[in-house]
């Protein structure tokens, strides 16, 4: 079974997984805690906007694609976009933490392989696009067309590969 990344239709994110689900397909959309306009209550919104994350064999492709909320797979290059089992776990465990995204921005430097060391997505790998916006990181996640905006004053990782240089 492959974790297949899908793109659905703007703000139908969840009625999609809720539709795939009803076929017998594992979806998952990842949320984030954001405070409603009032202030007063806490709204639930996609982590990833029009992303669902599924887990399904190649032979439920064409049952996934009769699902009006989805509009295509993500594909990088000719391939259908995939996560590691690994990667999807980490996100899943995001979802239910209150605690805020923490990765150590002091000496990255932009092309770095980094792998954050604590907060919900420990153990989640991925390219430094930009260190140095007010304390904030911008990772590039493999098998994801997206990028993961992380803020943190008090920040952790571990470099997993240095930046290549250039020829």
């Amino acid at each position: 079974m492959s974790c297949y990344v899908l793109y659905s239709r703007a703000k139908a994110e969840i009625v999609a997984a809720e539709n795939l689900r009803a076929l017998g397909i594992a979806a998952y959309v990842p949320t984030k805690r954001k405070p409603s306009k009032t202030g007063k209550n806490w709204l639930k919104i996609p982590l990833f906007s029009s992303y669902v994350f599924i887990e399904a064999g190649p032979e439920r492709i064409r049952d996934i694609e009769k699902v009006p909320q989805i509009t295509r797979f993500v594909q990088i290059g000719k391939e259908y976009a995939r996560l590691t089992p690994k990667d999807l776990e980490t996100i899943k465990a995001a979802d239910y933490s209150e605690e805020p995204v923490i990765v150590e921005q002091s000496g990255l430097i932009i092309g770095q392989q980094v792998e954050i060391q604590s907060g919900p997505f420990i153990g989640l790998m991925g390219i430094v696009v930009d260190p140095s916006r007010n304390n904030k990181v911008y990772l590039a996640i493999e098998g994801l067309r997206c990028y993961l905006s992380v803020e943190s004053a008090d920040l952790q990782y571990r470099v997993v590969k240095e930046k290549e240089e250039e020829v």
